[in-house]
């Protein structure tokens, strides 16, 4: 299939580009179960037919469906091939979270960029043995996967932000444009950066072995340096 080069203008226009994605979608989704191939492509088609601007307000290029028109529309897309609300679960709650940010210049800036057809992952928990060594006391009271175990660091070098640090269970991260991810700072601070997902200090490895989810790029990720994307903080901050 090709991919949809001119943005649709509203749902209506864009529910068959869609449902012709997710149709492509169903008849290799058994295939690419056995051979655990990723649909890379048939994500970025997704994107292109405008699945990601589904809950993004008009004023900012997206369609404004409420939450029930989402949830079917995901139901029709988890009957193509399951992985795929699973891919775009980290997409659709950054979507949710930017929509009731209060910073209206960071607001406008990420919903604009989603408007425009780019796609969010997910990079927040981090490998209990890895929170353990590099700081025991973060899990007293806290999940692994909890954000304020953070150990992955957000450091000024060169007048500017960057990450390292190490994420497991990225759903969504591989097919991503850009990754929100929890970070913590050398002062105790924590919240939540958007970085690249395509950056050169970005690897993402395609280690999943937990149950189900084997092409949602639910693996781990690397962070090496990576700038943070301006402008401001998303989400959660202490």
């Amino acid at each position: 299939m090709t991919a949809t080069r001119v943005r649709p203008a509203g749902l209506a226009e864009a529910l068959g580009p869609i449902r012709a994605v997710l149709a492509e979608l169903a008849r290799g989704a058994g295939e690419r179960d056995l051979t655990g191939e990723h649909p890379d492509a048939l994500v970025r088609e997704l994107s292109d037919a405008g699945f990601g601007r589904l809950r993004v307000p008009p004023e900012y290029g997206g369609f404004g469906v409420d939450l029930p028109t989402l949830f079917q529309l995901l139901a029709e897309a988890g009957e193509a091939d399951s992985n795929v609300p699973q891919i775009w679960r980290g997409h659709f709650t950054t979507t949710e979270i930017l929509r009731r940010e209060t910073d209206p210049q960071v607001r406008e800036h990420w919903l604009r960029r989603i408007g425009a057809g780019a796609v969010f992952g997910n990079a927040q928990s981090e490998p209990a043995a890895l929170v353990a060594q590099a700081a025991p006391a973060a899990l007293d009271g806290h999940d692994a996967g909890d954000w304020s175990a953070t150990t992955t660091r957000v450091r000024w070098v060169d007048g500017r932000r960057v990450v390292t640090g190490t994420k497991f269970y990225s759903t969504g991260s591989r097919f991503a444009d850009h990754v929100r991810t929890a970070v913590g700072d050398d002062q105790g601070g924590r919240g939540f950066v958007v970085v690249p997902a395509r950056h050169p200090g970005v690897t993402h490895v395609d280690d999943w072995d937990g149950i189900g989810q084997r092409q949602t790029g639910s693996g781990t990720t690397l962070l090496a340096d990576v700038p943070v994307e301006e402008p401001g903080d998303v989400g959660r901050h202490q």
